[in-house]
């Protein structure tokens, strides 16, 4: 009826595509017998082939590509529609079309764990090498889910032993992530290159060593698998074996002769690996082989260093009497205490202090332990290292008065912050401030990324802050920090309150520096309108020149501030009459 109203037999659209389509995927043949009959386009794309052989008939394209599956054959297989697979294949499906997520029609069979069709489709010529997928062939596929029957069909079929490529890189490496000995045999006697690189783990000895499957890895072993190979995600065999704590396997690789100082990987050796996941009896075992207590390399710098991060104590009293460095600088944290302090280990800390670490010694992220420890809040860990004689920066409060009490430094300088002083005055510790003011902090000192504490304190708009350092003799107009001076930055952040302030106190209202030359432009340049009439009635010269757009009521007109141009425009009239 709707045909017989001038309905279009080809309109597209809706969930199956086309009318077409939705007949096909409800097996109503009379209804495709008539859509055909009136025009339908039988090569329309669609992801099911319900009515296929009436399709067929009618001319459609048994190879025409499209949609999710890709093509026909893709589509029968991921649904494992036998008939329809063996219909469209004696119909001239082309069996190595490529296409759909899984790349071919024999990956996806073998995806979708239809064995019985991959037959078929090896007897119809799949190409057995063919590439693509998480798994690049379907060798590896097959290897890395022990289907030996398949592996076996496969390798007969002249699939590629060797072949590169996907996520484990070979066949190999994918049945020795498993463990899968049966197949790693099949594959070695087949040709397999025991020593190939490539994927996540490097080689098949890494894999094997990292999942502590010993017969495997004896296996690949006595096939000639070089024990020091590097790469992967672990470095080497033993760093992986090492990782798991698998003794046996860190046996049996030190006993073919693995390199125990080998460095490489995120973690740059087997010994700081096992520091760093706490492996007592593996470390020992290490040691006992000849560990470097002191190599240095990877992220943390060395194994004390890893031990300490984590807390395990243990581990770090074995290193220490072994010999490890407990000042040895390095990595990210600059040294042991230094990590041990930012995690808040006090067991540790106190060995390493036990053990001669410099509790002043400077270096990485926070400059040294002690500022690392307040930085955190840990007031035990505070507490012991002030006991040997630190200094620091920080801002709570009960951890600097602890800090003062024991004679702590209040300007001490270091640290991305540079002192103590200016990290109070940028948190807003108002009586951190004047506790540390009031025992003799250098509220003018300079240094660190907001060069001073009346700068970081203006900055963050910490009204009650910027008083006490004014009243304590801070600098209004001292130069510094990335906008120059603190009215600056004040009147770039829009605090008005701090602005007044700060020009009630004396700062300059056109001192000139910085990226937008000066106070009024960059109040103009955001848009803050009071803090603009505020600057100018108190003598900012709205003519200076400067910045990116030249002067601040340029900068206003181009970024759009309607009432600060109004704002600038009736000051330069009134002064111009």
């Amino acid at each position: 009826m709707l045909l017989d109203k001038g309905a279009y037999v080809n309109a597209q659209g809706g969930r199956y595509g086309n009318a077409l389509q939705a007949a096909s995927k409800r097996g109503h043949e009379k209804v495709v017998q008539t859509l055909l009959d009136r025009g339908a386009d039988v090569n329309a794309q669609g992801e099911d082939t319900t009515v296929v052989q009436t399709l067929l008939d009618r001319g459609a394209d048994v190879n025409a590509q499209g949609g999710y599956y890709g093509n026909a054959l893709y589509a029968a297989l991921k649904h494992d529609h036998k008939k329809v697979v063996q219909t469209l294949l004696d119909r001239g499906a082309d069996v190595n079309a490529q296409g759909g997520y899984y790349g071919n029609a024999l990956y996806a069979a073998l995806k979708h764990d239809h064995k019985k069709v991959v037959q078929t489709l090896l007897d119809r010529g799949a190409d057995v090498n063919a590439q693509g997928g998480y798994y690049s062939n379907v060798l590896q596929m097959a290897s890395e889910r022990s289907y030996e029957k398949v592996v076996q069909k496969l390798l007969d079929r002249g699939a590629n032993v060797n072949a590169q490529g996907g996520h484990y890189g070979n066949a190999l490496q994918a049945a020795s992530e498993r463990s899968y000995e049966k197949v790693v045999q099949k594959l070695l006697d087949r040709g397999a290159n025991v020593n190939a690189q490539g994927g996540h783990y490097g080689n098949a000895l890494q894999a094997a060593s990292e999942r502590s499957y010993e017969k495997v890895v004896q296996k690949l072993l006595d096939r000639g698998a070089n024990v020091n190979a590097q790469g992967g995600h672990y470095g080497n065999a033993l760093q992986a074996a090492s990782e798991r704590s698998y003794e046996k396997v860190v046996q049996k690789l030190l006993d073919r002769g693995a390199n125990v100082n080998a460095q490489g990987g995120h973690y740059g050796n087997a010994l700081q690996m096992a520091s760093e996941r706490g492996h007592e009896k593996v470390v020992q075992t290490l040691l006992d082989r000849g560990a470097n207590v002191n190599a240095q390399g990877g992220h943390y710098g060395n194994a004390l260093q890893m031990a300490s991060e984590r807390g395990h104590e243990k581990v770090v009293q074995t290193l220490l009497d072994r010999g490890a460095n407990v000042n040895a600088q390095g990595g990210h944290y600059g040294n042991a205490l230094q990590m041990a302090s930012e995690r808040g280990h006090e067991k540790v800390v106190q060995t390493l202090l036990d053990r001669g670490a410099n509790v002043n010694a400077q270096g990485g992220h926070y400059g040294n332990a002690l500022q690392m420890a307040s930085e955190r809040g840990h007031e035990k860990v505070v507490q012991a290292l002030l006991d040997r004689g630190g200094t620091s920066k920080r801002g709570h409060e009960k951890v600097v008065q602890t800090l003062l009490d024991r004679g702590a430094n209040v300007n001490a300088q270091g640290g991305y912050y540079s002192n103590i002083l200016q990290m109070a005055s940028k948190r807003g510790h108002e009586k951190v401030v004047q506790t540390l003011l009031d025992q003799g902090a250098n509220v003018n000192a300079q240094g660190g990324y907001y060069s001073n504490a009346l700068y970081t304190a203006s900055e963050r708009g910490h009204e009650k802050v910027v008083q006490t350092l004014l009243d304590q003799g801070a600098n209004v107009n001292a130069q510094g920090g990335y906008y120059s001076n603190a009215l600056y930055t004040a009147s770039e952040r829009g605090h008005e309150k701090v602005v007044q302030t700060l020009l009630d106190q004396g700062a300059n209202v056109n001192a000139q520096g910085g990226y937008y030359s000066n106070a009024l432009y960059t109040a103009s340049e955001r848009g803050h309108e009071k803090v603009v009439q505020t600057l100018l009635d108190r003598g900012a010269n709205v003519n200076t020149q400067g910045g990116h757009y030249g002067n601040a009521l340029q900068a206003a007109l181009e970024c759009g501030h309607k009432k600060v141009v109004q704002i600038l425009h009736n000051y330069k009239q009134s002064i111009d009459h």
